[in-house]
C-alpha cells in the first residue's frame, strides 16, 4: 500500500515539473496561448518511454476547475488509459464531491471522494471510496494550527471492514506559505517518510489533481495550491527530480523539464493557456 500511494503521488507531482532536450528549441506544434490566464491542456513525453500524457482541464463560470480529464498512450496502444475527474462544488465553490474514474486494459477503477468543511473553508474530514477488485474505504481528519493543516491521521477500512489506523501525516511549510515537507509515519511498515520541496519565484498555474488533493490534503486544486513551481522534489523512499522550466511573459510555466539524478532520464512538459 505505501508503494502503491507514493506511486500516485510520484505520477501526479510528476505531472506537476517537466521538459526535453530534443525539444527545447523546436516551436511547439500548436500555439501556446493568447491571454495565458487559465491553464487548459499540459502535454507530458519522456525520452525513455514513448509514453504521451495528455491532460485538460475544464472550469466553471467563477473559474474554478470543476473537470480534469487526462489520456495515455504508451507501447503502441498497450498501455493506453483515460481517467475522468468530475468536481462538483458547493456554494462556497469548495470541491464538496469528486468522481474519478480510471480506464484502461487491466480494468476500471472508480474513486469517489466527499469532503467536509467548516464554517471557514477548512476542510475537517474526508472520505473517499475506491471501487476495483475489492473495495476500500479511506477517511481522514484534519488538525490545523491556525489556517495551516499540520496533521492528518488517516483510517482504511477494506470490504466494509473495521477501521483501522494507516498513516499519521504531518505537514511543514515555507515562510511563504508553501508545503515544504510532508512527513508519513506508517503502521503498517517501520520508519518514517519524509516528502521535502524546493520552489521557484514564479506563478504555479497547475491545478492539483485528485490523489494530490487526498494525500496532500492541503492542496485541494485551485482552491490552495504551492504558489510558485516545484523545482526539486525529494522522497528518498522512492525517487527525487529536479525542474527547470521557461515562462510566459506574465511569469507562468510554458516548458518544464523534470531530470532524475544519477539517471540520463527525463520528462519534459508544455503548458498550453487560453
Amino acid at each position: 500500500m505505501k508503494k502503491n500511494l507514493f506511486a500516485i503521488v510520484s505520477i501526479l507531482l510528476a505531472g506537476f515539473v517537466l521538459v526535453s532536450c530534443k525539444k527545447e528549441n523546436d516551436a511547439p506544434e500548436e500555439p501556446q496561448g493568447v491571454n495565458f490566464n487559465q491553464l487548459l491542456k499540459t502535454v507530458t513525453t519522456s525520452n525513455y518511454t514513448n509514453q504521451k500524457i495528455t491532460t485538460e482541464y475544464g472550469y466553471n463560470a467563477s473559474g474554478k476547475v470543476i473537470s480534469i480529464t487526462t489520456t495515455g498512450s504508451t507501447n503502441g496502444g498497450v498501455g493506453n488509459f483515460t481517467n475522468t475527474e468530475i468536481i462538483t462544488r458547493n456554494a462556497q465553490g469548495l470541491p464538496e464531491t469528486i468522481e474519478f474514474t480510471s480506464i484502461s486494459a487491466s480494468g476500471t477503477t472508480r474513486i469517489s471522494t466527499r469532503n467536509k468543511f467548516d464554517g471557514t473553508g477548512k476542510t475537517i474530514g474526508t472520505i473517499q471510496v475506491i471501487t476495483g477488485p475489492q473495495q476500500t474505504r479511506d477517511s481522514a481528519l484534519y488538525v490545523y494550527s491556525g489556517n495551516q493543516l499540520v496533521q492528518r491521521p488517516e483510517y482504511r477500512s477494506i470490504n466494509n471492514g473495521p477501521y483501522s489506523l494507516l498513516v499519521t501525516s504531518q505537514f511543514q511549510y515555507t515562510g511563504s506559505g508553501s508545503l515544504d515537507k510532508a512527513i508519513f509515519a506508517w503502521t503498517t511498515h517501520p520508519g518514517i517518510d519524509t516528502l521535502s520541496f524546493n520552489y521557484d519565484d514564479k506563478v504555479n498555474s497547475l491545478p492539483f489533481t485528485r490523489a494530490d488533493a487526498f494525500y496532500f490534503a492541503e492542496l485541494f486544486y485551485d482552491d490552495y495550491k504551492s504558489a510558485n513551481n516545484i523545482t526539486r522534489y525529494n522522497n528518498p523512499s522512492i525517487s527525487s527530480y529536479t525542474s527547470e522550466f521557461r515562462y510566459s511573459a506574465n511569469n507562468k510555466p510554458l516548458y518544464r523539464k523534470k531530470s532524475f539524478p544519477g539517471t540520463a532520464n527525463f520528462d519534459e512538459t508544455l503548458y498550453y493557456y487560453d
